[in-house]
């Protein structure tokens, strides 16, 4: 088992775990993300987008990543290094020659996606199961994942938020009676960063 971030409240380390986690497996052990690439992130700004942000541009890859206008600040103060605004701006008009898009979003994005990953580049999604079909005609590499905990891993990001490498973006927190409204706003598609569902007031 993990130890606990020390430079973290409880309430943020709670939202660690699943959205850190899944950003690490999609990244370094399913898209095998090197220093030097380009990634695209669809959704920067939510839990697992957030981040996606700060581990590939921990590492060093150059970071692209889908936001509204609202959040844009947000998603550059992450650490990405261009903000496509989704609402605005067509990114398969603007982006190109990407060597991995991490897709949290699904949609439009993800179809479209395939146009903006060079041969041989990767497609890792969390939202939608790919098209193989779209993938062999793009000669892309297109993985559904589901995200599995690991301690090993645990521990690794748990040692980056200690050293300052790595914040939990917090959206907003809910008491546990206030539970349907957090699920309203993660619904919403709106959250920046994690929902946290406080259990206890201690």
């Amino acid at each position: 088992m993990a130890a606990a971030p020390t430079n973290l409240s409880l309430d943020e380390a709670a939202g660690l775990p699943t959205g850190a986690g899944a950003a690490w497996q999609a990244l370094f052990e399913t898209a095998h993300l090197q220093r030097g690439q380009t990634v695209l992130i669809h959704g920067g700004s939510g839990g697992v987008g957030g981040f996606s942000v700060q581990l590939a541009k921990y590492i060093g890859a150059r970071v692209i990543a889908t936001a509204s206008k609202t959040n844009a600040e947000m998603v550059h103060e992450l650490g990405a290094d261009e903000v496509v605004d989704y609402e605005n701006q067509d990114f398969a008009a603007i982006v190109s020659n990407i060597d991995v898009v991490l897709d949290t979003v699904g949609g439009v994005a993800h179809s479209k996606s395939y146009n903006v990953i060079r041969p041989g580049g990767v497609l890792v999604s969390i939202a939608t199961f790919p098209d193989p079909q779209l993938a062999k005609a793009h000669d892309v590499t297109a993985t559904w994942m589901l995200h599995l905990s690991d301690a090993a891993r645990l521990s690794l990001i748990v040692g980056l938020c200690d050293a300052g490498a790595l914040k939990v973006p917090v959206d907003s927190t809910f008491s546990l009676s206030d539970f349907l409204a957090a699920l309203k706003r993660s619904a919403s598609g709106r959250a920046t960063g994690k929902i946290l569902l406080k259990v206890s007031q201690s």
